[in-house]
């Protein structure tokens, strides 16, 4: 039996947040974390924004973790690695820098990696991570509660993939370039890590064209899981999607037992008394067990790509940079310069639209999707 716990909060007021992070971790058992030893508390640092962006992890949540595992005599690290930016800036502006200051806890850089074997693997049996995962004895795993125009959902299992040193993420998703097999990665990761305990800060989440550029809506929630699928499969519920729709849900059930689902405890609050709708975001993948070239161009006709509002580029080349495909160039438009992005190569990995620090970037739909959207409203 796996226990998820839903636990009330409705505001990042210090008490409040450590209160029902204790009471979320204390419904499924416990820290269950041996004295003295090595924690890494892992939260969700996509880019450099301030706590109420609602991009990153609250920096409270990790405060009120790491006051829980002091009681322990822990030796804490807390550590991520954003795609692009800068991991002391990201931590700084995101306020859990100043936790850990605070706290006389360490925030590691994550710049060495290790080659990671992985027998039971379905997609890759080899990838790199940070060296650390070696170097401590548990993972705590620290998700935000966000849409992923790519994945569908930002969660736990996603979470993990920041244990993937810095640009090495963007190789991922032009390797992996379809949804199914992208997700068939993330789940061989979380698999192999095994975080020890999910916390998911659920107080003020994001919607619609998450991780970095939806809209923030307020949930009121924190939860609390061993595991991380059970997690993510309960908070699918409680944002009012259907967890099958969501490929690492998929993926990594087929790799549980068929009950695992029937399994699931919810603890604390009642899933109907606490459930909210979220809206989706515009990406909708399609089957790539379409041939390749028909595959391309319902792609294109279909899917959401990116665009740059060149009247909001500020031109500081971040989105060239992590753009895996090389498809990301300057462009002049009168006595402008702004980014544009060469729709034909582009993969639709979304990762200009991650880190663009200024929403400079917005998904438009395909041809298709956009004339059957219109015929749907009349």
């Amino acid at each position: 039996m796996q226990k998820v716990s839903l636990v009330k909060c409705t505001s990042y007021e210090e008490k409040e947040v450590y209160e029902a992070v204790k009471k979320s971790i204390e419904l499924i058992g416990g820290l269950n974390i041996r004295n003295n030893s090595k924690v890494l508390i892992k939260p969700n640092l996509l880019r450099p924004d301030a706590p109420d962006s609602h991009v990153t992890t609250h920096p409270l949540a990790i405060k009120a973790i790491i006051r829980l595992l002091k009681e322990k005599n822990c030796e804490i690290f807390v550590g991520d690695s954003p795609g692009f930016h800068d991991p002391l800036q990201t931590a700084k502006v995101s306020g859990i820098l100043d936790i850990c200051e605070q706290e006389n806890v360490k925030f590691l850089v994550f710049k060495n990696k290790k080659s990671c074997l992985y027998k039971d693997a379905i997609l890759m049996k080899r990838f790199d991570l940070t060296d650390i995962i070696d170097q401590v004895d548990y993972i705590i795993n620290v998700p935000k509660l966000k849409t992923h125009v790519m994945m569908g959902v930002t969660f736990a299992i996603k979470n993990t993939f920041g244990l993937v040193v810095g640009l090495d993420k963007s190789q991922m998703h032009l390797k992996l370039q379809s949804p199914e097999k992208f997700a068939s990665m993330l789940v061989d990761i979380n698999n192999f890590v095994k975080p020890h305990l999910n916390v998911m800060d659920g107080v003020i989440g994001m919607e619609g064209n998450g991780p970095g550029n939806g809209d923030i809506k307020k949930v009121g929630i924190i939860s609390a899981s061993y595991d991380s699928l059970a997690m993510d499969i309960v908070m699918c519920n409680l944002v009012g999607f259907d967890p099958l729709i969501i490929q690492t849900n998929k993926i990594a059930l087929s790799r549980k037992e068929p009950d695992f689902i029937k399994n699931i405890e919810i603890v604390g609050e009642e899933l109907n008394d606490v459930k909210i709708k979220f809206k989706r975001g515009n990406k909708k993948p399609l089957s790539t067990a379409l041939p390749k070239g028909f595959f391309n161009i319902l792609n294109q006709l279909i899917n959401s790509r990116p665009v740059i509002n060149n009247k909001k580029c500020k031109v500081c080349g971040e989105c060239i940079k992590i753009c895996p495909a090389k498809t990301i160039s300057m462009k002049d438009y009168g006595d402008k310069k702004a980014a544009f992005v060469n729709k034909r190569n582009c993969i639709r990995c979304f990762c200009c639209h991650e880190i663009c620090p200024y929403n400079a970037i917005i998904l438009k739909k395909g041809s298709f999707s956009a004339i059957f959207e219109k015929l749907r409203k009349r």
